[in-house]
């Protein structure tokens, strides 16, 4: 796989943040998927597997935690790098991501889409 056919599955349910991320994989040529409020979030990864998960913390429908344990339970998912967004700074949300598996916690209000972009390109195998 090039890093030009990236397949990104975002779980977000902020409509804003949703669109700036789209609009920025869009540009690059790759494609992405979005469940925003993760009750179907699993089903549909594994339905069509992506090559990396965006994953919000707080989400409507369930919390990202438990997406995250699920998606590391699912043998075709289980090696998906998984990047969490927050703009919970708490330490223990971070290490307990980490833990989980996630690659990478970033801040949304911190994190411009270019280092999003950035971190989407370092992070996919």
């Amino acid at each position: 796989m090039t890093k030009e056919n990236i397949h990104v599955f975002l779980v977000e349910d902020d409509p804003l943040i949703t669109r700036l991320i789209a609009g920025e994989v869009s540009k690059k040529g790759w494609t992405i998927d979005n469940d925003p409020t993760g009750k179907e979030a699993v089903t549909k990864m594994k339905a069509k597997v992506p090559d990396i998960i965006l994953l919000d913390l707080m989400l409507p429908g369930v919390d990202g935690m438990t997406i995250l344990k699920d998606i590391k339970t699912q043998p075709e998912l289980k090696d998906i790098p998984v990047l969490m967004l927050s703009n919970l700074a708490e330490a223990d949300k971070i290490e307990e991501s980490r833990n989980l598996g996630a690659v990478k916690f970033l801040m949304k209000a911190t994190s411009s889409m270019s280092t999003i972009v950035t971190e989407i390109e370092a992070n996919v195998k």
